[in-house]
C-alpha cells in the first residue's frame, strides 16, 4: 500500500524485518526431520495462497478506484493494479512450487532445498516488482525521490535482493545450518557428528565410547571372518579394551568387496607393519569391536572409534565409493584434520578412478541414515561437490605418496645388491 499513501519508517521496519521470518525459521529446521519439513513447507504453501489472495483483491479494488492517489493522473491507477497483480501472480507461482515440494516421494532434504530455491525465487521477483512500482510514482512526483518513504522502500528491495540471492545459495544455508547447531557446544567434530547421527547426547554418547572402545591385534583376524558381514557375536571376545590413541590403524572397507584381494592387502599391510615397528598391529575392525548385542549404539559412536585411532587405512575396492558408511569414515577424518600422514591407501583390483568418486551415489541399508549422512557432509562442506573434490584431492595425494614409498623401496633393494656384490667381488 506504499503507494497509496504516505507511509512512515516505523510503519515501513514491518517488511523489513517480515523478509528475515522465513529464512529463520527454515533454518531452525533440520533437513532430516520426517515430520517438521512437510509441515513447514505446507504453512509456507497456505501463506503463499493466502497472499495470492489478498494481492488478487487489491487488484480488482484498484481498478474500481477505491485505492486512489491524490493529485495521481488516470494512467496511474492502472499501474497500481498492474503492481497488484504482478506481486499477486508471483505468490501463485510460489504457492504452486511449494505445492510440488510438498511430496511424499521426496526426502525432507530435498524438499527444504526446494523451499529455499523457492523462497529466493519469491524475494528476487518482489522487489523487481517493488522496483517496477516505483517508476510510475517517480514519473509525476519528482519530489518522492527525497522522501524518507522512498529512501526506506529502496531499503527493502536492497534486502529483498541479497536475502533471495542467499536463499537460492545452498552452500550459505548449509553452512549457517552447522553455524546454528555448533552454537554454544564445546565439543570434537567427531562427537557432534555422532551426537546428530545417533540424536542423543554428547555426554551419553561418550560414556558409551570409553566403554566400547577397543581394538583388535591383527594376528587374532582370520581370512574366514573378513569374508562375511553376517554378524559373529564370538569375535568380540578377540578384541581387547584399549586406550585413546592405543589404536593403531581404523580399517575401513566395503564388505561388499571381493574377499579374497581384500585380505592379501590386510595381510600385506600387516607384514610391512611388524616389519617396520616389530609387532602386531592393533586394529579397529567393526565386525571384532562393535557390540552385537548393541549394534545401533556402537555404530552411532562410529566417528569417536576413529578418532581413538592413529591412522585411517583404507581397502578402496570397487564398491568402497558406493557404501554410505565408508564415504562418512572419510568425511569423519577430513573434518578432524587428518591428511596423507593420517590416511593410507590400499587399492583392491578393479577399483574404480577417483575422479568417479561421488558421495551422492552411496547408499546404506536405512534409507533414513543416509538422509542424515548426507545432511552432515552437506553441513560440513557446503556442497557434496566440494566433498567429492576434497576426497578426490586426498586420495590422489596418498596414492602418489604410496607410487613414492614404491619407488624408494625398489631404489633401496638395488642398492642393497650391488652392496652385496660389490662386497663379495672385494673378497674373492
Amino acid at each position: 500500500l506504499g503507494v497509496a499513501r504516505p507511509l512512515t519508517p516505523f510503519v515501513m521496519l514491518g517488511p523489513c524485518l517480515a523478509a528475515l521470518g522465513l529464512p529463520l525459521l527454515l533454518l531452525a529446521l533440520l533437513p532430516e526431520d520426517t515430520y517438521l519439513v512437510p509441515l513447514v513447507i505446507f504453512v509456507c504453501h497456505l501463506l503463499y495462497i493466502l497472499f495470492f489472495l489478498v494481492f488478487g483483491a487489491l487488484t480488482g479494488v484498484s481498478l474500481m478506484g477505491v485505492i486512489d492517489v491524490t493529485d495521481a493522473p488516470a494512467w496511474f491507477r492502472y499501474c497500481t493494479s498492474a503492481w497488484y497483480g504482478l506481486l499477486a501472480g508471483s505468490y501463485i507461482v510460489c504457492a504452486c512450487r511449494t505445492r510440488g515440494a510438498w511430496n511424499a516421494d521426496k526426502s525432507p532434504r530435498n524438499m527444504l532445498a526446494d523451499a529455499w530455491r523457492t523462497l529466493g525465487l519469491w524475494y528476487l521477483s518482489v522487489a523487481l516488482i517493488q522496483e517496477f512500482g516505483a517508476l510510475p510514482r517517480l514519473a509525476f512526483d519528482s519530489k518522492w525521490k527525497s522522501s524518507v518513504e522512498f529512501v526506506v522502500l529502496q531499503t527493502v528491495s536492497f534486502e529483498l535482493v541479497a536475502m533471495g540471492a542467499l536463499a537460492r545459495w545452498p552452500e550459505f544455508r548449509m553452512r549457517m545450518q552447522a553455524l546454528l547447531a555448533s552454537r554454544g557446544e564445546g565439543i570434537s567434530a567427531a562427537a557432534g557428528i555422532s551426537a546428530i547421527i545417533g540424536q542423543a547426547s554428547v555426554e551419553s554418547l561418550l560414556e558409551v565410547w570409553e566403554t566400547r572402545f577397543c581394538g583388535v591385534d591383527m594376528d587374532r583376524v582370520t581370512r574366514e571372518s573378513m569374508a562375511s558381514n553376517m554378524p559373529d557375536p564370538s569375535l568380540g571376545a578377540l578384541s581387547r579394551s584399549v586406550d585413546f590413541g592405543a589404536v593403531d590403524a581404523f580399517l575401513s572397507h566395503s564388505w561388499h568387496d571381493d574377499a579374497d584381494s581384500k585380505w592379501g592387502a590386510v595381510q600385506r599391510w600387516r607384514s610391512d607393519f611388524v616389519a617396520k615397528f616389530g609387532r602386531e598391529p592393533v586394529a579397529w575392525i567393526d565386525k571384532y569391536c562393535i557390540d552385537q548385542k548393541a549394534i545401533e549404539d556402537s555404530l552411532v559412536c562410529l566417528p569417536l572409534f576413529l578418532c581413538g585411532c592413529t591412522k585411517l587405512v583404507i581397502f578402496y575396492g570397487p564398491t568402497y565409493p558406493s557404501r554410505m558408511w565408508c564415504v562418512v569414515e572419510l568425511f569423519v577424518a577430513l573434518q578432524m584434520g587428518k591428511g596423507i600422514h593420517d590416511i593410507e591407501l590400499h587399492e583392491l583390483p578393479s577399483s574404480s578412478p577417483f575422479d568417479d568418486f561421488d558421495a551422492v551415489h552411496a547408499q546404506c541399508f536405512d534409507p533414513k541414515d543416509r538422509e542424515k549422512m548426507m545432511t552432515l557432509i552437506e553441513a560440513g562442506c557446503g556442497r557434496i561437490e566440494v566433498f567429492n573434490d576434497r576426497v578426490r584431492e586426498v586420495l590422489k595425494q596418498c596414492q602418489d605418496a604410496n607410487a613414492r614409498h614404491t619407488r624408494q623401496q625398489k631404489r633401496g633393494s638395488g642398492l642393497s645388491l650391488l652392496r652385496r656384490k660389490v662386497s663379495e667381488e672385494e673378497f674373492n
